[in-house]
């Protein structure tokens, strides 16, 4: 208990925690600190399922290590994890105040948007990423789902993708998405596009798809939240949301950087194919225009 207390009150860091506890660590609990210890850029971009494989231990006992260290879950400890990863110059707050001058709040703001984008890459799951690109990229069509301040990143990530020659959808509204949804099948993917991860439209939208066979993936800022329980293949982001920035702007910045690497690697699974497409379209819009 005294341990435990010293790690609230001194604001230890994840490695700084595994030292101080290790001679008191189950087997298990040391094999696990052993590889995070020598991997930790491989550690924060695994789930649970792959850093218990990799350390030959059950999933149970990452979750009892997580818990050693006084971390609330898995997510917490990766966090940690990250903010020593990132270097110390980049770890910028961006907690604004009253006295603050409006240069210092323009450094501020820009900082915590990139501190979004930073974190966010060091917590994304490379497989995940990777499985994302692959069912999209030899999907029969990708149908987006979202509500509120998520639909302009859907709508974004819709004309991205049909320009690459991907059949790409988004309804005009709740009802005409929930119809969309409904007529999915096995080989179509359903992406939906939500912060907080509750929206109950966005959920219903991604459940019908999936029950229909559709591949469904989910972009969110929370790891946790009800709408991973209905998704294949859920990428999150990482932000600080503020008293002024109740918009999850900071989130919608990494959730559009996430949408931005996707789009590009889908292009280059199938270049041939993207490259036709993105010169017919560009042709159209060039003659489009004034």
């Amino acid at each position: 208990m005294k341990k435990q207390l010293r790690f609230l009150q001194s604001g230890m860091g994840c490695t700084e925690r595994i030292q101080a506890t290790y001679s008191a660590l189950s087997g298990a609990s040391k094999k696990i600190a052993d590889f995070v210890i020598d991997h930790p850029d491989q550690a924060v971009h695994m789930t649970v399922v792959q850093l218990a494989e990799s350390c030959e231990v059950s999933e149970a006992s990452v979750v009892r290590f997580c818990q050693c260290l006084q971390y609330a879950g898995f997510y917490e400890f990766k966090l940690s994890l990250a903010a020593e990863i990132v270097p110390a110059s980049q770890m910028i707050q961006e907690d604004i105040t009253v006295e603050d001058t409006e240069p210092t709040i323009l450094e501020k703001v820009f900082a915590g948007e990139q501190q979004a984008l930073q974190e966010t890459l060091q917590m994304l799951n490379r497989q995940d990423f990777i499985s994302a690109v692959n069912h999209i990229a030899f999907s029969n069509k990708v149908e987006f789902f979202s509500c509120g301040n998520a639909r302009p990143i859907a709508q974004d990530a819709h004309y991205r993708l049909l320009r690459t020659g991907i059949d790409s959808r988004i309804g005009i509204d709740d009802y005409d998405c929930l119809i969309h949804a409904s007529m999915l099948r096995t080989g179509d993917v359903a992406i939906g596009i939500s912060h907080s991860g509750s929206t109950k439209n966005t959920i219903k939208m991604l459940e019908e798809a999936k029950k229909n066979g559709a591949t469904t993936i989910c972009i969110t800022g929370m790891e946790k939240a009800p709408i991973t329980r209905v998704s294949d293949i859920c990428m999150v982001s990482h932000s600080k949301e503020t008293m002024f920035r109740s918009m999850a702007m900071a989130s919608r910045i990494a959730q559009m950087a996430i949408i931005d690497a996707l789009v590009v690697a889908v292009s280059f699974k199938r270049f041939e194919r993207s490259k036709q497409y993105l010169t017919l379209t560009d042709k159209i819009l060039v003659e489009d225009k004034m």
